[in-house]
């Protein structure tokens, strides 16, 4: 791999290794002496090491005692007796890790029944909270032994834990979630549990300026979680992670996952050693933020020369070194793979692509879907070409580029009134989690506003809504896109950011002042229609604000004329703003204005029947298989 020079981050994951579990053909010894050997030979430097749980086989004393060992042997070898070497090791358990006479069935059977709801306010149960980390007892202490009493207490006081670092004026972000910490014997796929309020905890711990580089790490792969759980669980590590490294399945895995929350790279460790296992293999990864250029080296033990060496899970990669684009580079990928050979040359054509949904490379190939891409309608290609058609941008257009989903945002306002006032009354914090939890967001919302005031509860937004180090694929298709302008909803500065890239000069237009002179100059007009969050006084977010919006003649003259004169292009709007309602079934009632598009999933012929007759919108409807990869491949079209 060479030299790591610039600005560069590598890291070792290694995972279960199983120590003190019984020998099989190869002595375990055999295997783990040889693995400290490998890691003093990688030839970069290394700057951390995750170990992805069960690092003991039945989380004995003397079973840890030997982990413990191993570990500062493999800190010495990379970092010598460096005095911040133990803050560069980072561990969270697997099922392996918990002590089973304080696991029995009895746990499983409190808490599988139990509902998100529930298993929340058991965490909070201080009685409960003891139970279960008693389970960890001897992994805690040999955290202890190995990194410290502060950090061991750190890690193990909640399900999750983050440790921020900063690598040559990288900022990197590392989230430790205890996938273990709801594991019995009750059986594991499809009932591990980490906890909505757990993770959105977790992550709103992760300040966009402090996580240019964000790496999560956990036990067990998302698809071992409870149903009710892996839902805004997934989409919250997808939003704000760029790696997510775990273990367990003991199979080496490196993809990248593409959705509308973003990529996101897994990296998969399989078991280090185990009894008789098919194979003892870890990874070592390097990532240059520079160029966009990620290396996943993998590692596998040769049973028949007993070392390690080249783990050749693929043809294409005899070596073992894998090579791929990191996070939002893939921009430049796609802008250069659409040459004259490959340009689409009838976009009104409906089309179907097969797509792997994600990047594998690992032991056992994904099975590609079919996935059917709308064609271009003619009016809209029409309207581009004649310079007239504006985008619409809701928030979905945005989602790609990991800013917050709502809930962890009206999550923020929360915690940032609790900061505020300290000696709230328990009755009104109960209250307020209790809407949290029955996702009735809007008065959690009102409550804050008024608690906050304005400057605060913009500030707020404007933190976590922060496109600083983050990039959004979709608005950067969308800016190439030849829009005469931009409507939208969303308070982030995404649009801005793009703008300026592909068309120079453009000009902000908020709801207050907004006229049929505002945008009639040469600078590119992006219409902010419920304000910014660079301009705390123009932030409209609760439905009596949009109320007063329709009220202003001005505002409503305006919008109108923009839908009455230019066909308008919806991409990632959920159309359930009051004042964008009222005015496009106003202009239908009085059968005026243009035809508009709305890009949306899985829209039925009913559905679609509604907006064309209710909004004279032709909804352009694609599937969501694929996680929402129609989006690109349509938007990619439209753009060839």
């Amino acid at each position: 791999m060479g030299e790591i020079n610039g600005r560069k981050v590598s890291w070792i994951h290694l995972s279960d290794l199983h120590f003190g579990g019984k020998n099989g053909s190869i002595p375990s010894n055999a295997v783990y002496d040889k693995l400290l050997r490998d890691i003093k030979n990688i030839k970069i430097p290394i700057d951390f090491v995750f170990v992805s749980g069960d690092i003991a086989f039945s989380a004995s004393p003397d079973q840890y005692a030997y982990a413990e060992k191993f570990f500062n042997e493999v800190l010495d070898s990379l970092w010598g007796n460096h005095e911040d070497a133990k803050k560069r090791i980072f561990i969270v358990p697997g099922n392996h890790d918990i002590f089973r006479s304080n696991a029995s069935n009895l746990w499983g059977k409190l808490i599988q029944p139990s509902s998100e709801d529930e298993i929340a306010n058991l965490l909070e149960d201080s009685s409960i909270k003891s139970y279960w980390k008693s389970k960890f007892d001897n992994y805690n202490e040999f955290l202890k032994n190995l990194v410290g009493d502060e950090t061991a207490a750190k890690w193990s006081d909640e399900p999750y834990f983050i440790e921020k670092r900063v690598k040559d004026g990288i900022k990197i972000s590392i989230v430790g979630l205890n996938s273990a910490w709801s594991s019995s014997s009750m059986g594991e796929k499809g009932n591990i549990i980490l906890g909505q309020r757990n993770v959105v905890n977790a992550y709103s711990s992760v300040d966009n300026d402090d996580g240019e580089l964000v790496i999560s790490f956990l036990h067990h792969p998302v698809s071992y979680f409870r149903d009710d759980d892996v839902g805004i669980v997934e989409r919250v590590i997808t939003a704000h992670s760029d790696f997510v490294l775990h273990g367990h399945i003991h199979d080496d895995k490196v993809y990248t996952s593409t959705s509308l929350e973003g990529e996101v790279h897994y990296i998969v460790s399989g078991t280090t050693y185990e009894k008789d296992a098919e194979s003892y293999s870890y990874n070592y990864t390097s990532v240059d933020l520079d160029t966009g250029v990620c290396q996943t080296v993998l590692r596998k033990y040769d049973s028949n020369s007993l070392s390690w060496g080249p783990n050749y899970i693929s043809s294409k990669h005899p070596d073992g070194i894998i090579e791929y684009p990191f996070r939002n580079h893939t921009v430049y990928e796609t802008k250069n793979n659409l040459t004259s050979e490959n340009k689409i040359t009838n976009t009104a054509v409906e089309t179907v692509e097969t797509f792997t949904p994600s990047t594998l490379i690992g032991s056992q190939a994904q099975e590609s879907v079919e996935i059917t891409v709308p064609g271009v309608p003619k009016g809209l290609s029409s309207s581009l070409k004649e310079q007239n058609c504006i985008l619409f941008s809701g928030a979905g257009a945005s989602a790609d580029g990991k800013l917050p989903i709502w809930y962890e945002l009206v999550h923020a306002f929360v915690e940032q009134v609790k900061d505020n006032y300290p000696d709230l009354e328990e009755r009104k914090l109960a209250e307020i989690q209790a809407l949290m939890d029955h996702n009735k967001t809007a008065p959690v919302v009102y409550y804050c506003r008024k608690k906050l005031g304005p400057s605060d509860f913009a500030d707020v937004i404007s933190k976590k809504l922060s496109t600083a180090n983050k990039e959004s694929y979709l608005q950067s298709l969308l800016s190439k896109i030849p829009f005469s302008a931009v409507i939208t909803a969303n308070f982030d500065d995404f649009a801005e950011k793009y703008c300026s890239r592909e068309n120079g000069a453009y000009k902000v237009i908020l709801p207050d002042k907004m006229s049929a002179r505002s945008g009639s100059d040469n600078k590119f007009p992006i219409y902010k229609i419920h304000g910014s969050c660079d301009e705390p006084d123009s932030i409209r977010i609760m439905d009596n604000e949009f109320i007063e919006l329709i009220d202003n003649e001005e505002y409503r003259r305006t919008l109108s004329d923009l839908f009455v004169n230019n066909t308008v292009f919806f991409v990632g709007y959920s159309f359930k703003d009051p004042d964008v309602d009222y005015i496009l079934r106003s202009l239908r009632t009085r059968n005026i204005g243009k035809k508009h598009y709305a890009l949306m999933p899985d829209v039925n012929e009913i559905e679609r029947e509604f907006f064309l007759d209710a909004y004279n919108i032709q909804v352009i409807s694609y599937p969501s298989i694929g996680k929402h990869k129609a989006v690109r491949l349509f938007l990619e079209k439209l753009l060839s």
